[in-house]
């Protein structure tokens, strides 16, 4: 078995239900900016297909 850390977890969690973790972790801010038009996650790890130098 592959022991996979908590992080890991907690972003898939996030990558996968973004409006459903954010209403869940942040529900004053569906009350504060209203509802979730649009989310956009910047990825710090290349893909991997991409080559050294695309970077």
């Amino acid at each position: 078995m592959v022991n996979k850390s908590h992080d890991h977890n907690f972003k898939n969690l996030l990558l996968d239900f973004p409006v459903e973790s954010l209403e869940f972790f942040f529900p004053e801010a569906l009350q504060e900016w209203g509802s979730v038009q649009k989310i956009v996650f910047g990825r710090q790890e290349p893909k991997k297909h991409e080559s050294v130098l695309e970077q």
